[in-house]
């Protein structure tokens, strides 16, 4: 998350939406000193059980209990978020998560992916693993509420950027700019998943981790009007 109180304006990082790139660019304008980045640890019910929250993606409930201050802003600061189709997005931060895991065998990514799912459908959004594929909504609305003012699709980022560029022409162009260079280099790597190259992913999921699956990311896909892949 970046905020800047020089411009009213908070960017929320949405994990493999090219967000790192995206704060870079709003370095300029971070009045917080890119406090929002790396951990923070909250007391769990054990002494060596803390819990780890990365402070980079923080679902707005989380930021709400954290830092109650920063969250009022939200009310009054124009926001935005960048948002991606929900399977792409969970493919790419699978691929995060075994980046430096070499060597693995089709059949082994198989089986760490059918587990990553797992996992990530039946923990609750702290879930550090699997952190990077956090329902987007979480980081949208709060308390049955829509709290953030700009959803930009990395999909169509100039449509989604469109207003902003009335409202905060200065930030519209630091964003516009960065997501074109960051998709430019994004296309060309591996961890830009075409929706064609999912279907390897997807297709070796058991029926009913799928049917999981697609209703964990229900919110997202009707919220964010993307749609379902046909397999």
């Amino acid at each position: 998350m970046v905020i800047s109180d020089s411009e009213n304006f908070i960017f929320v990082h949405n994990p493999k939406c090219a967000g790192t790139s995206l704060r870079r660019a709003l370095s300029i304008v971070d009045t917080r000193n890119d406090f929002y980045w790396m951990f923070h640890k909250l007391k769990g019910p054990f002494p060596d059980r803390d819990i780890k929250i990365d402070k980079a993606h923080m679902p707005l409930f989380m930021i709400e209990r954290l830092f109650p201050d920063d969250y009022k802003l939200f009310f009054s600061y124009t926001t935005l978020i960048i948002v991606r189709h929900p399977i792409i997005r969970l493919v790419s931060a699978f691929n995060e998560s075994i980046k430096n895991e070499n060597g693995l065998t089709q059949a082994e990514i198989r089986n760490a992916f059918e587990k990553y799912v797992e996992v990530r459908i039946s923990s609750g959004p702290l879930n550090f693993h699997t952190r990077h594929a956090l329902r987007q909504c979480d980081m949208i609305f709060n308390n049955n509420k829509k709290i953030i003012d700009h959803i930009v699709k990395i999909e169509e980022p100039k449509a989604g950027l469109a207003e902003l560029f009335i409202s905060r022409p200065r930030i519209a162009k630091i964003l516009d700019k960065s997501l074109n260079s960051a998709l430019n280099i994004t296309v060309n790597r591996e961890c830009f998943i075409p929706k064609n190259n999912v279907k390897k992913y997807i297709n070796n999921l058991p029926s009913e981790l799928l049917d999981g699956l697609y209703s964990y990311y229900e919110a997202d896909f009707s919220s964010l009007c993307y749609d379902r892949f046909e397999y």
